[in-house]
């Protein structure tokens, strides 16, 4: 099915998957996205789906949670299958290839190492997730390079069946910074805590703040709707600091 939605940025938007197999393991695809206030915003390109990798070979226009778009023209991804080291998962990405952000143009290259802990059980209605991480990138733009360390905590109540509550701490550590604005760590040491709450079968309704530490303020609160539409579901959400409405139906 394909994929509808708004945010006040881009307007309305709807998209669709193609792919279709052009021999053993490789295929060509497209994402073919439509927006009422920046017009089609197509990204395509060829995958291989191997046995403990994929590779991908790519041009697009990708947007991030912050409303920021960059360009790449094109990339090329190597993404390791998940491998578990007893309660451990670890996964593994490398990529290069030339972004595009307004007047800033160069080559980057990413490397991403992460591992995931199972849940932990601290009880019958409460879990710990843990996860850590390092990242390398390198910037051709000004041939610099940025180092990050990164673990996050999330703590997740579920004292019934219609209600979730978390509370989460982000942290992040880097050598440098990006000198673009789409990948940018915009908030170094952030906590997280909200609720989901299942009003009926058909619809919940949830609260999420995030707290930035560095600065001492609170970064962004948001109130989501989520409605079941049978084979759909529909999120609308209202970022109150932004002033800005999201909607998605998947």
């Amino acid at each position: 099915f394909p994929r509808v939605g708004f945010n006040s940025s881009d307007g309305f938007y709807i998209s669709q998957y193609l792919e279709r197999p052009i021999g053993d393991r490789l295929s060509a695809f497209a994402d073919v996205a439509y927006f009422s206030k920046r017009g089609f915003v197509p990204n395509y390109g060829f995958i291989s789906r191997q046995n403990n990798y994929t590779l991908k070979l790519y041009q697009s226009k990708e947007e991030n949670g912050d409303d920021e778009w960059i360009k790449r023209e094109p990339e090329f991804l190597l993404e390791m299958n998940p491998k578990r080291f007893g309660k451990v998962v670890g996964t593994f990405t490398a990529s290069t290839g030339k972004w595009i952000e307004g007047d800033i143009s160069g080559s980057v290259e990413a490397y991403n190492l992460y591992f995931q802990r199972d849940p932990i059980k601290l009880g019958n209605k409460v879990t710990l997730d843990v996860g850590a991480g390092i990242a390398r990138k390198e910037y051709g733009y000004n041939h610099s390079t940025n180092d990050i360390w990164s673990v996050n905590t999330t703590v997740t109540v579920r004292p019934n069946d219609r209600l979730e509550t978390w509370v989460g701490y982000y942290h992040n550590d880097q050598t440098s910074t990006s000198v673009y604005q789409y990948d940018k760590i915009d908030t170094a040491r952030q906590f997280s805590t909200g609720f989901m709450y299942k009003v009926d079968k058909m619809n919940g309704v949830g609260v999420r703040m995030d707290y930035d530490v560095v600065l001492d303020k609170v970064k962004d609160v948001d109130y989501t709707w989520k409605r079941n539409l049978h084979c759909w579901e529909a999120n609308i959400t209202y970022r109150a600091k932004r002033d800005q409405w999201k909607m998605q139906i998947t």
